[in-house]
């Protein structure tokens, strides 16, 4: 059976966006051609960043962006070696994508993944234009000479490009974690409506004394047991490619934010002489990654409930199967799988992806750039 869910065709093409050589082995010649123009538009991008940092001037709210500009070369050549290491085990993450399809046909989780990649489509559609205004605007305003002309292009080329870079693997990120949320919401509609149906039956049939045949098959089960064991492979799949991937683009958001927060009290307080519109791209920036962490760790927070509610749903089952003991059996060592085997999203250390995670992020990033304040005698 051959997966025809369109968006999971949506998700390949957006990590095919992000780093397209990954699937370079597997894809035709024209494709192979525009892979290796995609390659080279990275190495340009590493160059540019490079030549950006030579081309600024030295003024105040200069030197800090420079630091952010290092940790973009950092981040460019750490996503082209992982687009390679990573590459069996994303196929591996589609295939199990595949297995979960053919073990379920429900058509709500079709139609919820059909929605969502309306979205997302949208979403990302709409900053693109939204990021393009933007960066035309700052052009346009920058009213110096014709000599700043090569240090205006590299530094818009740049500030663009990165946060299309950050933004996609956010987007990336953000649609595995919605795969796997309504998956296992998919196994707490199935188990439902199994015990429904159940429930039926057992009022049908009650009136015969033989409730043997009005309880849950062995066969829906283990089809629950494949399925759950499946999505567990796939989160530990996603855990391996993304974590520290994702530690990596959470640090370097934050140093931005910092360097940000940090130029403009300087400029504040010293009076140095900056664009509105240029500090209003920088705004902008800093809101578009903000809201792309907080959409994150929603989608984490909800695959995390959606774990709960399938352990709950689980100890439904298993009162509701007490009569029939392999069945029984059957189900408390589901029950006993999610709870010992929980699936989980995590970036480092003990921080989950969850709610918590945003408030953690803002609050390390004000209190460093308090200190970097002081520590430079501007508070």
């Amino acid at each position: 059976m051959t997966l025809n869910l369109t968006p999971l065709k949506y998700l390949l093409f957006i990590e095919n966006i992000t780093c397209v050589f990954r699937n370079y082995s597997h894809l035709t010649r024209c494709a192979r051609i525009l892979t290796f123009a995609w390659f080279l538009l990275e190495v340009i991008s590493i160059l540019t960043n490079a030549l950006v940092n030579f081309a600024l001037e030295d003024e105040i709210h200069i030197r800090a962006q420079r630091i952010y500009f290092l940790t973009s070369i950092g981040f460019s050549l750490y996503v082209m070696v992982a687009a390679v290491y990573y590459s069996k085990k994303f196929y591996s993450l589609l295939l199990n994508f595949d297995a979960f399809y053919n073990i379920f046909d429900d058509r709500i989780y079709n139609q919820t993944l059909l929605r969502a990649q309306k979205v997302l489509t949208v979403t990302i559609v709409s900053f693109c234009l939204m990021k393009i205004v933007t960066s035309t605007a700052v052009r346009l305003s920058n009213r110096r000479g014709t000599e700043n002309m090569y240090k205006a292009i590299l530094y818009n080329y740049n500030f663009n490009f990165t946060d299309f870079r950050y933004l996609f693997e956010y987007f990336v990120l953000y649609s595995i974690l919605f795969v796997i949320c309504e998956q296992l919401r998919t196994i707490t509609r199935s188990i439902d409506r199994e015990m429904s149906l159940s429930r039926e039956r057992r009022e049908n049939v009650e009136h015969a004394g033989d409730l043997s045949s009005a309880t849950v098959s062995h066969d829906k089960i283990n089809k629950w047991v494949k399925a759950y064991e499946n999505i567990n492979d796939t989160s530990n799949l996603c855990n391996a490619m993304f974590s520290i991937q994702l530690t990596v683009m959470i640090l370097i958001v934050t140093v931005y934010y910092i360097i940000l927060m940090y130029s403009i009290t300087l400029i504040s307080v010293e009076g140095s002489q900056t664009m509105t519109t240029s500090m209003f791209a920088h705004f902008f920036s800093m809101a578009v990654f903000l809201i792309a962490l907080f959409v994150i760790s929603r989608a984490g927070q909800k695959v995390q409930n959606s774990s709960l509610q399938l352990r709950q749903k689980l100890c439904e089952l298993c009162v509701y199967t007490l009569d029939n003991e392999e069945c029984y059996k059957l189900a408390k060592d589901l029950l006993r799988c999610v709870r010992t085997r929980p699936v989980r999203i995590h970036v480092f250390g003990t921080l989950d992806v969850e709610m918590s995670m945003l408030p953690s992020i803002v609050t390390f990033f004000t209190t460093y750039t308090v200190i970097a304040l002081q520590f430079n005698n501007v508070l």
